[in-house]
């Protein structure tokens, strides 16, 4: 907006500047002018001056007496002041007298320099023999003269006429008083000494005062003429031309001056009466010309103050014009940019969140945006209405693409609800062989069948996961954490490779039991893939003196770089959008999900050990205390996903605390085998577990969970969390040879009743114990005898279990 107020005003100023540059140079040569009437003046004043003394002195050589000696001292000093006076004005009106011609500027100077002759000329005059005075005369009469050439030169470089006219008239009437003050000199001097050289000086006298006479006529206003004509006149004036004209007779006609009877006095008294006369309508020319001056600067200083008050009141004027034109494009411009940054920022994302978490097909209404405030209907409106349709389109957009997710959703949940009643009938088809079996090997197989067909159903509810879709079976009484970690190994193909080590005493709310074993199980498979065949997974968790619980899964593998671990952990904690990336990487997707859908924190970390440890940390709005179980969970769980046989245990003879196989760490028939270190009742803080269970040293404990602990801290950091791009693994890892991220590519399982009640498993067996199997390769050395179903324990063949499935070759992508 700035700028569209400066243009404009920028153009102006060039104008402006010329006229004020023209006012400015009008009042200077005003003011010049005024300066140099100024100077005329003085000149006038210096002149009569002059006149006076030379007159006096003339008188003073005829006559002595001290009478006329104080009226010599007196003109003298009137001079000097006069003079002075002449001086400071040159000084003042230099800027007016640099300004004049130089041949006007020269005739000053001579003039100046002829000033500096009075005091030698006065000298000169003392002693001199009476009647001497003519060559003083005529000195007087020379600077008398250069005053009046430099005053006549004054009027002609006037620029205003009427102002020229009245120096020019001033410049007459001061010539007419020279010549008056010389015809008085004359007298006294004729009539002194009886010189008839009289006649020839007042014919030259003569002839000047009438061309005076008419240059004063021809130059002077009417109102200065009526007044000369009125002054200098009448019987003073008459009597002082009748005694010229009677000297010039007598001179004339060779008759004795003695005899006329005029005395010298007189003559003077006369001369001086008409010179007084003149000088009246000089003082008056000198008014008149200091009126007109005045008036001047005064006008030009007007038209200035005038001209400045008019380009003030344009440039203002223009100023508003512009900000007003200025504030009529911005303010709408302004409202357009808010509004648009407003859609930006807030309404098209609240929009598309609001379409993300409403299922467009809820809804008929037709897609509304609320346009821009902006009613006009120039450039700017048209801008605001085609980002109006800009944002309609987008959220059109954003709606069919809504509903088109919500139809793969769909898709997705049809056909996993399809192909999980499939899997459910060949779960049960499963059953029915293995009841029903008595070949040990066909019953082996049987086993793994039962196990892919267990990795399809959790393949399917991976889908209802994409889907957004909510399990269709569901439990709400808690559920042990042993019972859930039981329930999540026992989904795992190489179940037997799962050790179990301490679990706190404490159960999980019953309407997140479900995701919970699913998000576990994902985690315990990925571990149990991609590790070595001969390492086994260890699966723990500790009670934090916050009274959450943390989970800890550790396998043996190689592990990832740690920048992918990084990214690996925000994706976990900031769940990325389904696409087909997401495909691919399904467990990560549904681990992510379901972690953030109950407050659930999952991190991977590595160890000074090789592998990964994959952390669950659970809150404690999950959490209840044992006390509020019910029911049993063999009711719980499905008995086929239990159907362990004996677990080799001699891997995990020498790890802290013994080994406990997965497929009994929930039967009493093995607490003993926990030793002395025992599980830590609820409510027991970290810290007051007995320290052997968790040094670190052999004796007992966690040995994943010690040097965060010894160091202070609480087990484990959870302050992992930020959105980055996944990455592959670390090329050569164990069993599956590529870069791809091996901990979330299994599926997830469905174990639970529905609709919060146990239901169950079309697959699960009976009670009964089957004939005796083989057992799993790399276990029957180690295996014991197969232990009598407890209570609350689920039933496990004695006499097999399915064989290990061997670990992905090298170079094998994960599920």
């Amino acid at each position: 907006m700035l700028l569209l107020v400066l243009v404009p005003l920028i153009a102006i100023i060039p104008l402006v500047g010329v006229r004020v540059v023209s006012e400015v140079g009008s009042l200077q040569t005003a003011a010049r002018i005024q300066g140099q009437a100024r100077l005329a003046q003085q000149i006038s004043t210096l002149v009569s001056a002059l006149d006076d003394e030379r007159d006096l002195t003339e008188v003073a050589l005829t006559e002595s007496g001290t009478a006329k000696d104080k009226q010599l001292a007196a003109a003298q000093q009137a001079t000097d002041a006069q003079v002075k006076g002449f001086d400071e004005s040159l000084v003042r009106q230099r800027g007016s007298v640099d300004t004049l011609p130089a041949a006007v500027r020269q005739l000053g100077a001579r003039a100046g320099a002829r000033l500096g002759d009075l005091s030698p000329l006065r000298a000169s005059t003392r002693g001199l023999a009476p009647g001497a005075g003519t060559p003083t005369f005529n000195a007087y009469s020379t600077i008398i003269g250069d005053l009046l050439d430099f005053s006549d030169q004054l009027a002609a470089v006037s620029s205003d006429h009427t102002l020229g006219s009245l120096v020019a008239t001033l410049a007459s009437i001061e010539q007419i008083e020279q010549q008056t003050s010389s015809e008085r000199g004359f007298v006294v001097d004729v009539l002194d000494r009886g010189d008839f050289t009289l006649e020839l000086k007042e014919n030259i006298e003569q002839a000047q005062f009438e061309t005076a006479n008419d240059e004063l006529a021809n130059n002077a206003p009417t109102s200065l003429l009526n007044l000369y004509q009125s002054t200098v006149s009448g019987d003073k004036v008459g009597a002082a031309d009748g005694t010229v004209q009677v000297v010039s007779t007598a001179a004339q006609e060779g008759i004795p001056l003695d005899s006329l009877g005029i005395g010298k006095t007189t003559a003077f008294s006369q001369l001086s009466d008409k010179l007084h006369a003149v000088r009246i309508v000089e003082r008056q020319a000198v008014a008149d010309m200091n009126r007109r001056a005045t008036h001047l600067l005064s006008a030009v200083r007007t038209q200035l103050y005038e001209n400045i008050a008019i380009i003030v009141a344009v440039v203002a004027l223009s100023f508003l014009g512009a900000l007003v034109l200025a504030r009529s494009v911005v303010r709408p411009l302004r409202q357009l940019r808010v509004s648009a940054l407003d859609v930006a920022d807030n309404r098209l994302p609240d929009a598309v969140r609001r379409l993300r978490d409403v299922d467009p097909a809820d809804t008929d209404e037709p897609v509304r945006v609320e346009p821009i405030e902006l009613q006009s209907q120039d450039e700017v409106g048209q801008v605001a209405r085609a980002f109006d349709r800009v944002h309609f389109e987008a959220v059109r957009l954003a709606t069919e693409q809504a509903r088109m997710r919500s139809n793969v959703n769909a898709i997705f949940t049809n056909l996993s609800r399809r192909s999980e009643s499939l899997v459910l009938r060949q779960l049960q088809l499963i059953d029915d062989l293995e009841n029903s079996e008595q070949d040990s090997e066909q019953l082996a197989s049987l086993f793994q069948l039962d196990h892919l067909a267990t990795r399809m159903r959790r393949n399917n509810e991976n889908l209802l996961v994409l889907a957004g879709e909510e399990q269709s079976r569901r439990w709400n009484q808690p559920v042990s954490l042993l019972d859930l970690v039981r329930a999540a190994t026992a989904e795992v193909e190489q179940y037997e490779r799962v050790v179990l080590y301490e679990l706190p005493d404490i159960a999980v709310a019953g309407h997140a039991a479900t995701d919970v074993v699913h998000l576990m199980a994902e985690l315990v498979e990925n571990a149990t893939t991609y590790s070595g065949p001969e390492t086994k997974v260890l699966v723990g968790a500790k009670m934090l003196t916050s009274g959450e619980v943390v989970l800890d899964i550790a396998d043996a593998g190689i592990g990832i770089r740690p920048e992918e671990l990084d990214r690996i952990n925000r994706r976990l904690a900031e769940p990325p959008m389904l696409d087909v990336a997401t495909s691919r990487r399904m467990g990560l997707f549904v681990v992510g999900r379901l972690a953030a859908k109950y407050g659930i924190q999952v991190r991977l970390t590595s160890t000074s050990r090789t592998g990964l440890n994959a952390l669950i940390r659970i809150p404690l709005t999950l959490l209840v205390p044992t006390s509020e179980l019910r029911v049993d969970a063999a009711a719980v769980f499905d008995q086929s996903a239990l159907r362990a046989g004996p677990y080799d245990t001699a891997a995990t003879a020498g790890l802290p605390g013994g080994g406990i196989p997965a497929g009994q760490a929930g039967d009493p028939r093995f607490e003993g085998s926990r030793g002395s270190a025992g599980v830590p009742a609820r409510g027991r803080s970290y810290e007051e577990v007995p320290a052997g269970r968790h040094s670190g040293r052999p004796d007992g404990g966690f040995p994943w969970f010690h040097d965060q602990e010894e160091a202070g801290g609480s087990g484990h950091d959870f302050s992992w969390f930020a959105s980055e791009e996944e990455t592959e693994p670390a090329a050569g890892a164990q069993g599956h040879g590529t870069d791809r991220l091996p901990i979330f590519d299994s599926m997830r399982s469905q174990w639970t009743g529905s609709q919060g009640q146990p239901q169950a498993h079309p697959q699960a067996h009976p009670q009964a114990q089957p004939p005796a199997q083989p057992h799993p390769p790399g276990a029957a050395a180690a295996a014991g005898p197969a232990p009598a179903a407890g209570p609350g324990a689920a039933a496990a063949p004695t006499a097999a279990a399915p064989a290990a499935s061997p670990a992905p070759a090298a170079g094998a992508a994960p599920a």
